[in-house]
């Protein structure tokens, strides 16, 4: 017997207990209860609630245990889906034949096959955490596209004195705000090797995730540092920013770093805020650089996941920074929180087994994402993040 069980079949003994009291008392003329009865229905009734509660507890924990066994069904199930979808995936890509639950198991969009969401989500991981300026911007991902706004303050505001009797001033607070909207990119279609990706050696997962973080982390952080131009697009900080130009075209000396580090103010220019961003082999171009006592200002890391530091700050190498050259911003310096951007829904890969690429031995392979991004900046009040342009030859 079930203890929900027996606790119902207690609750209906003590409810006859409490119904045969005051059925006796409906039957004599003065229909109250004696100081016996009162005190035996009021133990009932105290009974009575404490099964009451006790079943709810029981109930609710049974209710729970249902949960919890059909939550852990459905993560078997999507466990066993992503499993049969992976197989199929690695068979189509084989050419082999598929079984109509592995067919089944394959989202096909425009002609392609669109990889298991699984490696997907894997590639996006590996942008949240591994490539250059993406790993130091405010990067959000969304599950909807709708338009995100970020306010921010410029007025600026003073402390006024205040006397008894004195007329009190108001002060305006104008506010502005970037807002980020959903607009669709992709790369070129890729061919990759069949036989590459189907050697025995070759953990073909891990070469796919490989590929697609790297291809894309290379195309946003070049949008985000370079190339947006903001129209329906990420909108490039590098272009936007002011300058300090170093005194020569094609050498940056410590002079050149202190200016630019100057361009930046508080508290964008604060140690475990600011950091520096530039290609590698503007770092290369750093290496050996000391100050006016001798001391290195460059010092490169000894521990894996510890940034190299300039000046004390951390410095992110990406190189779609531009590298030196006549006229080029080369470095940047400030807050690189101060730049927004957000992926829609995560990232989108699709292979393509059309015959211009079956001639060669390979599957097209195409990578979609949907985003936007932009600087928090409004010239003369907030500019967080300031760049090294190298002198015009």
């Amino acid at each position: 017997m079930s203890k929900i069980k027996e606790l119902n079949e207690r609750r209906a003994a003590i409810v006859a207990d409490m119904n045969t009291i005051t059925a006796t008392i409906e039957q004599r003329s003065e229909a109250t209860f004696t100081a016996e009865e009162q005190e035996k229905f009021y133990e009932l009734r105290a009974q009575r609630d404490a099964v009451d509660a006790t079943l709810r507890a029981l109930e609710e924990m049974e209710r729970e245990d249902m949960r919890n066994a059909s939550a852990k069904v459905a993560e078997r199930k999507a466990d066993n889906n992503a499993e049969i979808e992976e197989r199929a995936f690695f068979k189509h890509l084989a050419g082999e034949d598929l079984a109509p639950e592995e067919r089944a198991a394959l989202t096909m969009d425009n002609s392609g096959v669109i990889v298991p969401n699984t490696i997907q989500q894997d590639v996006l991981i590996g942008l949240q955490g591994t490539y250059g300026i993406l790993s130091a911007i405010d990067m959000m991902y969304t599950d909807n596209a709708g338009t995100m706004t970020f306010p921010y303050i410029i007025s600026s505001m003073k402390l006024q004195k205040v006397a008894i009797g004195s007329t009190a001033t108001e002060g305006e607070a104008q506010w502005n705000g970037i807002q980020l909207s959903a607009h669709d990119f992709s790369l070129p279609i890729i061919p990759v090797s069949r036989t590459l990706l189907l050697g025995s050696s070759v953990d073909v997962r891990a070469a796919l995730i490989k590929l697609f973080t790297e291809l894309l982390g290379q195309a946003l952080s070049e949008k985000i540092i370079l190339s947006g131009d903001g129209n329906k697009d990420f909108e490039a900080f590098l272009p936007k920013v002011k300058t300090a130009v170093a005194a020569d075209s094609a050498a940056i000396t410590y002079t050149d770093l202190v200016n630019l580090k100057s361009k930046v103010k508080a508290p964008y220019n604060q140690l475990g805020r600011a950091v520096f961003v530039m290609a590698s082999s503007t770092r290369d171009a750093l290496l050996g650089m000391v100050d006016k006592n001798g001391r290195p200002i460059y010092v490169e890391s000894v521990a894996a996941g510890t940034p190299d530091k300039l000046f004390g700050f951390p410095v992110v190498i990406d190189d779609a920074m531009p590298e030196i050259a006549a006229g080029a911003r080369v470095i940047a310096f400030g807050d690189p929180k101060a730049y927004k951007a957000r992926i829609v829904r995560g990232i989108e890969v699709a292979t393509y087994d059309e015959s211009k690429y079956r001639v060669q031995g390979c599957v097209g392979m195409q990578a979609f994402v949907t985003g936007d991004g932009r600087l928090t900046y409004h010239e003369g009040k907030i500019e967080p993040i300031a760049a090294l342009a190298m002198a015009n030859a």
